[in-house]
């Protein structure tokens, strides 16, 4: 597709490719802007829910107002059916990828934290449920007004379910979607009853992560890890890093309650209580040499950044275990 045009967009260069399509660098000659356009795989075009739930994602984001929304400036269908989305060209690095070079210092932790709880809670205002929160679709971008720097941007809300009805149809009950490192309980049992809680428990498991090192739950297989979502406790994360706040690791253990009813009640109330900590840590800030990158459907698809910090580097920590997104029912009858 390298030098075709979608519309009123030339398509300049291959970004990467995801499980529902692949993502290039296009231009818009008219506003001489770059762009980023995500474009459906035509055999996937031609069956009707997933060509609706990958629209489904612009409809998502665009009912959300917030600096930390990837914003969306048009969608559209290709020549031979591929529907596409245009979105704005994000610099950086995913919180996956930094990651990947170990835990982050507390203050960071707790910032970018909070930022995506921010981000959230005006999802959630919207009716809008992520339901697959995880650092590879969490971006951070360059922003001098902010104290530390940077910016959490939330990607992929192609799997978002919108609390109106007329769009339940989407994902139904019996359907298990999102990624098995943080599946909250109630999505690893498929119950359908899924709300803004389990937003609010998976981000609990990435809040574990940057702190520890490691996701809550580890294991071989995907079945091992939902039978861990659904039983076992959570150890305790000062027992991994002692030099946690108490509050912090407090915070973390009640995010990642099994039931819904004992977590924080909103991603509001847990960006004021991550503020409230925030408070009693040495700010920090980080610098971004960014290059050109962007998640396509959860999947990284190439970074040159470096992340510099004033603070001591932390030690590294074993990788994270990679997750299927997509989760068959077998699966969770071997778990029960």
């Amino acid at each position: 597709m390298i030098g075709s045009t979608l519309g009123k967009y030339r398509i300049v260069s291959l970004l990467g490719r995801g499980g529902m399509g692949e993502v290039f660098v296009g231009e818009q000659p008219q506003l001489r802007r770059q762009v980023a356009i995500k474009v459906l795989r035509p055999e996937l075009a031609a069956q009707p829910d997933l060509a609706r739930r990958f629209l489904h994602e612009a409809m998502a984001a665009a009912r959300v107002k917030h600096p930390g929304i990837v914003e969306i400036y048009d969608s559209g269908t290709a020549e031979g059916g591929g529907a596409y989305l245009v979105m704005e060209l994000l610099r950086g690095e995913s919180l996956g990828s930094r990651l990947r070079q170990g835990p982050l210092s507390v203050a960071l932790a707790v910032e970018l934290a909070r930022q995506t709880a921010s981000v959230m809670a005006a999802a959630h205002e919207q009716g809008v449920i992520h339901r697959d929160l995880k650092p590879d679709n969490l971006f951070l971008t360059e922003d001098a007004e902010l104290t530390s720097g940077v910016r959490v941007k939330v990607l992929d809300f192609g799997l978002a379910k919108l609390v109106d009805a007329s769009h339940a149809g989407l994902t139904g009950t019996g359907q298990m979607i999102g990624t098995p490192a943080y599946l909250s309980p109630e999505q690893c049992l498929s119950t359908g009853e899924v709300d803004l809680r389990t937003d609010v428990y998976a981000l609990g498991c990435i809040l574990f992560e940057l702190v520890c090192g490691r996701p809550p739950f580890r294991a071989q297989s995907t079945a091992a890890i939902i039978g861990s979502h659904l039983t076992e406790a959570p150890a305790d994360p000062r027992g991994l890093r002692a030099e946690l706040p108490p509050r912090l690791a407090e915070l973390v253990l009640r995010m990642l309650e099994k039931q819904p009813a004992d977590r924080p009640a909103s991603m509001g109330e847990v960006a004021r209580e991550l503020a409230a900590i925030a408070a009693g840590l040495p700010a920090e800030r980080v610098t971004l040499t960014p290059q050109p990158a962007l998640v396509a459907d959860g999947v990284p698809t190439g970074h040159a950044t470096t992340l510099s910090r004033s603070a001591r580097e932390l030690p590294s920590s074993p990788g994270r275990a990679a997750g299927a997104r997509a989760l068959r029912p077998a699966l969770l009858l071997a778990a029960v």
